[in-house]
């Protein structure tokens, strides 16, 4: 049976950033107080929320159910 309504919230990523924002000329301040508030380092890569997804409606991900799986590199729990 597979997974009752999966969720995943995903964090800054490097394809798809809240609000819309976008990088040009004085923004590079903004990306990188963005970058500095993941405890990873880093925005994650959308290769990295899609294997998520492919795990999640995998077999091996059985016995999640009715979860929200958050893919941050930790930002949600500072």
């Amino acid at each position: 049976m597979p997974n009752a309504v999966p969720r995943i919230r995903s964090g800054w990523n490097s394809s798809a950033r809240p609000c819309g924002l976008t990088v040009a000329g004085g923004q590079q301040e903004v990306l990188g107080a963005m970058i500095q508030s993941v405890p990873v380092g880093r925005l994650g890569r959308p290769e990295e929320i899609a294997s998520t997804v492919v795990w999640l409606w995998s077999d091996a991900a059985s016995l999640v159910v009715g979860h929200t799986l958050v893919v941050d590199g930790g930002y949600s729990i500072q």
